[in-house]
């Protein structure tokens, strides 16, 4: 994957994580990777493509669990994101619905 490329879904694990970091710092990634049942390796991928993206450090610390100051905006403003995301998805599949219906 390219660095100018981002998925949605690594968007919306990265956004969660960084909501769970900033409510309680330890023990974020292990809560995140349980509930969506993969391992802590993959969110750590996850987070560094969006990383790349934006061209930022979400986290800090050796261990990389504490949010900088650019992973506290992104935990507040990731889910708005996504949602805007996801509702012009929407939109555009009605709009293509009729156009197909025509």
């Amino acid at each position: 994957m390219k660095n100018d490329e981002m998925r949605l879904k690594d968007l919306r694990l990265t956004s969660e994580l960084l909501v769970e970091a900033v409510a309680q710092e330890n023990g974020a990634r292990e809560r995140v990777a349980k509930r969506y049942g993969i391992q802590k390796s993959v969110i750590t991928d996850r987070v560094q493509r969006i990383e790349e993206f934006f061209g930022v450090d979400f986290f800090k610390g050796a261990q990389r669990r504490t949010p900088t100051k650019a992973g506290e905006k992104m935990a507040k403003f990731g889910p708005k994101l996504i949602d805007a995301f996801e509702h012009c998805a929407v939109m555009l599949r009605r709009a293509s619905e009729r156009d197909e219906a025509r």
